[in-house]
């Protein structure tokens, strides 16, 4: 490691190496294609190669490019496959968790009403094309159709499914984040169904770190009722759990990821 790239971490020098690597392999592919192949932004894949970020990539943009990389969708298979830093974070991440990654459904659910779509089969009770229709419009009759000829979704019983077991990247329910928001407040299960709270104020680091570590420990919680099959219904529940700054935070002031 050179004197310019001390600043930053071991483990985006073993990413940058990983990548130079392929593209000596592959010297006809640009870094937009690479950076398509993994679905992770083109500047990100910039700043590993520049060595300009002092910050770890998150474990998606590491598990994308191992992925693309490696050609493997087994996430317990990647993490036996890379040592160092790479396998660390991985096994820190994703450790028990027996789940693929797929770039090719990352590029498919692109797209807005095939991301609800596709939500809605994941779900235990998996939905129907009425469900769907009523909540999408007749547009969704077409996506349906796609996404069970691209054998993203299967019907079973008239009831459509999608494959469990399937790691999305952050980025991914990040850029469809205001589609979720949509339905709030706007379902009518329960009155008064939704909970909602949206707050900013300028804090200390030592109340960042102890609102995190709630945050935290009440998604765990919730996610062990989710899970449980005793829970299982027809409601169908979304939860998004989200704290940051308005501000470039640096390494050492983030928080663990649930």
């Amino acid at each position: 490691m050179n004197i310019e790239e001390k600043n930053s971490s071991q483990l985006v020098y073993e990413l940058k190496t990983l990548i130079e690597v392929y593209f000596k392999k592959h010297p006809d592919l640009s870094m937009h294609a690479f950076s398509k192949k993994c679905y992770i932004a083109t500047s990100t894949i910039r700043r590993i190669l520049t060595m300009e970020t002092r910050e770890d990539p998150a474990p998606s943009t590491v598990l994308g490019i191992v992925s693309a990389i490696s050609k493997e969708t087994s996430i317990p298979k990647l993490i036996k496959m890379y040592d160092g830093e790479i396998g660390k974070i991985l096994e820190k991440k994703y450790s028990g968790i027996q789940v693929e990654y797929s770039v090719d459904l990352v590029d498919i659910l692109h797209d807005r009403e095939a991301y609800i779509i596709y939500k809605l089969a994941a779900n235990n009770k998996g939905t129907n094309r009425q469900e769907i229709i009523n909540l999408l419009g007749n547009i969704a009759n077409n996506k349906i159709d796609d996404l069970l000829e691209q054998k993203v979704l299967f019907e079973d019983n008239k009831r459509l499914f999608a494959k469990k077991g399937i790691s999305l990247p952050e980025d991914l329910s990040l850029r469809h984040l205001p589609e979720l928001l949509r339905f709030v407040n706007k379902g009518s299960v329960f009155i008064n169904k939704s909970l909602y709270l949206n707050l900013s104020q300028s804090i200390s680091k030592d109340a960042y770190m102890e609102i995190g570590k709630i945050q935290s420990d009440a998604a765990r919680k919730i996610l062990s009722i989710v899970n449980n099959n005793d829970n299982v219904g027809e409601i169908p529940f979304f939860f998004i759990s989200i704290i940051d700054t308005m501000e470039a935070p640096t390494a050492s002031e983030t928080c663990d990821d649930i």
